[in-house]
C-alpha cells in the first residue's frame, strides 16, 4: 500500500519497532509511535493503544512472507468506536505504545516476514516495515502458554488473546520451570505486569527490580515507563533523574511521564480497573456497607 501524499509531506509518521523473533502462542508485543511533525496540524481521534488494545482504531496490520516462507496475512483491529474517542497530538509531539497482536484474534503462522502496520484515518500513514520471524513453540512450552492464557477465563472461543490475562486476579501464577528461555523472556512483560496488578498493598511497596530482566528494543520504552512509576509512587530520590533520562532517551514518553505525575499512571489505572484497588461493591454509594 503506498504512503499518500501527506505520509509524504511529513503530516503524520508511524513508527514500529519490533522483536527480530516471536515465539506463536505467547504475547507479540509490538511498540508504535504516533508523530505528528508538522509545525501548525493538530491530528485528532487517533487510536490509544496498550496491551489490552483489542478495537478503536482503524489499523491494518500486514505480515508479508519473505521469500516465501509463511503465509501472507492482511487484517486489523476491530473498529469499535474511533470516530467519537481517541487521542489528540499535537504539533512537534509524538506518542510511543505498545499493542499486543494477538488481540486481533487471528490465527499466526510459522515464517519470516515483514510485519507492516497501516492507520487509516481515511488517509493512509503507513509505519516502516521490519522484518520478523514467526516461530512455533515445542510441545512443551505450547501447552505451558496455553495454560497460562486460559487463567484469563476468555469467555466463548478461544482467540489467543493475552490481554485477558492482565484483567484477572488470578493469585499468584507459578510458571513451570521447564518454560524454556527464550518463551520466558516473551512473556516476561505480562508476568510483571500481572503481579504489578493483581497484588494487594501499595503500589509503592512493588519492586522495580525485574524490569531487568525484560530487554528487548521494542520494550525498552516501556520498561522505562513502568520504572518511573515505580520509583515515583516509591518517593525514590532517584526518580526525576531517572524521568530525565528517560525523556532523553523517548519523547514520546512524555504522556507517561505527565501521567505518573498526576497519580494516574498505568499501573495505577489497570490496578483500579481491575485490580486490588479498583472500588468495591461495598465501597461504593449504596453498596450494604457504605458508610
Amino acid at each position: 500500500m503506498p504512503a499518500d501524499r501527506e505520509t509524504l509531506e511529513g503530516v503524520m509518521k508511524v513508527e514500529l519497532v519490533a522483536a527480530p523473533q516471536y515465539f506463536i502462542g505467547l504475547p507479540i508485543i509490538i511498540a508504535v509511535e504516533w508523530r505528528n511533525d508538522t509545525t501548525g496540524t493538530t491530528l485528532m481521534r487517533l487510536p490509544d493503544l496498550d496491551l489490552l488494545f483489542s478495537q478503536g482504531g482503524r489499523i491494518n496490520v500486514s505480515l508479508t512472507p519473505r521469500a516465501g516462507d509463511g503465509r501472507p496475512l492482511e487484517t486489523g483491529f476491530g473498529r469499535g468506536e474511533e470516530e467519537d474517542s481517541g487521542l489528540t497530538i499535537e504539533p512537534h509531539t509524538r506518542r510511543r505504545m505498545v499493542c499486543d497482536l494477538t488481540n486481533m484474534g487471528v490465527v499466526f503462522h510459522p515464517g519470516h516476514y515483514d510485519l507492516t502496520l497501516t492507520l487509516l484515518r481515511p488517509s493512509v500513514y503507513r509505519s516502516n516495515t521490519v522484518p520478523i520471524h514467526l516461530r512455533e513453540l515445542d510441545d512443551s512450552d505450547r501447552r505451558e502458554a496455553d495454560s497460562l492464557r486460559h487463567l484469563g477465563g476468555e469467555t466463548g472461543l478461544d482467540t489467543g488473546a493475552w490481554k485477558y490475562f492482565l484483567q484477572q486476579e488470578l493469585g499468584p501464577v507459578n510458571v513451570a520451570p521447564t518454560l524454556g528461555a527464550a518463551a520466558r523472556e516473551q512473556l516476561a512483560l505480562h508476568l510483571f505486569l500481572h503481579h504489578a496488578i493483581t497484588t494487594p498493598g501499595k503500589l509503592a511497596h512493588h519492586d522495580p527490580s525485574p524490569l531487568r530482566r525484560i530487554h528487548g528494543p521494542h520494550l525498552d520504552a516501556e520498561v522505562a515507563a513502568l520504572k518511573y512509576e515505580l520509583l515515583h509512587a516509591r518517593k525514590d530520590p532517584h526518580a526525576a533523574a531517572v524521568r530525565a533520562d528517560m525523556l532523553a532517551r523517548f519523547p514520546g514518553l512524555l504522556h507517561r511521564a505527565h501521567a505518573v505525575d498526576a497519580g494516574d499512571g498505568q499501573l495505577a489505572r489497570y490496578r483500579s480497573g481491575f485490580g486490588p484497588d479498583r472500588p468495591r461493591y461495598n465501597d461504593v454509594p449504596g453498596g450494604p456497607d457504605y458508610e
